[in-house]
């Protein structure tokens, strides 16, 4: 691997865990392409990237539910997108997350990618956009639990550009392929042919995000390298 100050690396085994379309279309140019590759990354869906309102809050939420769902009565509009219902999760279960006696809150609403990419990021617009979104979903947090706009130490709020710029992940995408019926069909993402000793690893090899997928997958590779190296594969328990 050559790194962008022009450093090489080499090793017996390539194992990239980055975002898949970046590796394949971008880094290697689109060299080493399958049926199976070329056929995900045109036609499976994606999970859509997020919004992501992270609060640091002077009050203890540690009664209130770990996780909930909650429908609201009439829609809100978020980044162009009519919201019907927020995923707000209260952090209390990891005591590390906050001092006693406060919390952090997080809410999670779906977004278009397509709305954000005609927001410059960091520009004078974006912060506004940023803003305004903050303001409504702290609005209507302030419905549902009463008292909390009063109780807002530090907001944080990560847009689909965010989710990019940490992450790398295509289109913003959390999670890579929305598990469907088209996704779950058999496919090998995991190689690349032409390109020997090279594997990948995560949701773009996988339907399905999160750590289990990264891990699931990774442990994947580690087998078949295994297997090509004539090694009996084992973990410690």
């Amino acid at each position: 691997i050559t790194l962008a100050d022009g450093t090489t690396r080499t090793a017996d085994y390539i194992i990239s865990a980055a975002d898949g379309r970046t590796a394949i279309y971008d880094w290697l140019g689109g060299k080493y392409l399958s049926k199976d590759i070329e056929e995900a990354y045109r036609d499976l869906i994606l999970f859509p990237p997020l919004v992501y309102l992270s609060l640091g809050l002077n009050a203890d939420y540690s009664g209130e539910p770990a996780n909930r769902n909650y429908v609201l009565k009439e829609p809100i509009e978020i980044a162009g997108e009519k919201v019907n219902n927020l995923f707000v999760r209260v952090n209390s279960m990891d005591p590390s997350m906050a001092p006693p006696g406060k919390s952090v809150m997080t809410v999670m609403v779906s977004a278009n990618w397509d709305y954000w990419t005609k927001i410059p990021y960091h520009s004078e617009a974006y912060k506004q956009e940023k803003k305004q979104i903050t303001e409504i979903l702290l609005n209507k947090l302030d419905q549902l639990y009463p008292g909390l706009k009063e109780q807002v130490e530090e907001t944080d709020l990560a847009t689909p550009h965010t989710f990019v710029r940490y992450t790398g992940n295509w289109r913003g995408s959390y999670e890579g392929w929305l598990m469907d019926r088209k996704a779950m069909k058999q496919r090998n993402l995991m190689t690349l042919p032409g390109l020997d000793h090279f594997y990948m690893t995560g949701h773009w090899t996988s339907p399905g995000g999160g750590l289990p997928s990264g891990l699931f997958t990774g442990r994947q590779v580690l087998k078949k390298i295994c297997k090509k190296e004539g090694m009996k594969f084992r973990t410690e328990r």
